[in-house]
């Protein structure tokens, strides 16, 4: 009699994702979503986005002061220029944020979540 082995399936790991956001004339892309989520909203002013009520894991997206329940340096935030940005959610959940926030502002915006291929794709085919 033959002895029966369990083998789990394997599990395919999804490709990395990354943000291609555009503002007009202005596109923004990158290799690491956080960066060009950081860049949208720096684009679309910080102190205009402090002032629209959009909260991730219910805290202010951007404040003046460091959330409460993050008093230690994370990477659940960022500081740029004096503003706490609540970085912590998925490429998914800051395409999101960034279409919620532009249509409170009333700010033209498109994003797009790319795959790094894609991406890399696309930067190519500008360079001609």
């Amino acid at each position: 009699m033959s002895e029966l082995t369990h083998v789990a399936p394997t599990r395919k790991k999804s490709p990395k994702t990354t943000l291609e956001v555009r503002i007009g004339s202005q596109v923004l892309r990158g290799k690491v979503a956080l960066n060009v989520f950081i860049a949208a909203l720096q684009a679309m002013g910080l102190e205009q986005v402090a002032t629209v009520d959009v909260r991730v894991c219910g805290q202010p997206l951007v404040s003046k002061f460091a959330p409460p329940s993050m008093n230690s340096p994370s990477r659940s935030y960022k500081k740029i220029d004096g503003w706490f940005i609540i970085t912590h959610s998925s490429t998914r959940e800051k395409k999101a944020v960034l279409e919620q926030v532009a249509q409170k502002l009333r700010i033209p915006l498109e994003v797009t979540i790319r795959t790094h291929d894609e991406l890399l794709e696309d930067i190519l085919d500008d360079c001609g």
